[in-house]
């Protein structure tokens, strides 16, 4: 071994993980469309839509595990930093 090396380990295994239900929320195309490619593949479902009116709709509609969003977005809803975004996810999961 030479100085400054590190021995060579076997890489660990990565947990096993269940398919999370994540809605994305984010108004720029390219981004919204870059973070799909980026989680899909690892075997999650992702929801993508460009902005909160739309997000608050599907959390009334359905379940979500992981919610994704933009911090500054166009919009009445912006960024579903609104108390009625608690109170939403309550009656859609609970």
């Amino acid at each position: 071994m030479t100085l400054g090396a590190m021995p060579r380990r076997a890489p660990a295994a990565l947990p096993i993980v269940e398919m999370a239900r994540i809605l994305l929320v984010e108004d720029d195309q390219d981004v919204r469309e870059m973070l799909v490619d980026m989680i899909a593949p690892i075997g999650h479902l992702v929801t993508a839509v460009r902005n909160g009116d739309a997000a608050l709709v599907l959390l009334h509609a359905g379940e979500f595990d992981l919610l994704i969003t933009d911090v500054r977005m166009p919009g009445p809803s912006t960024g579903l930093r609104s108390p009625v975004l608690p109170g939403a996810y309550a009656r859609v999961s609970g």
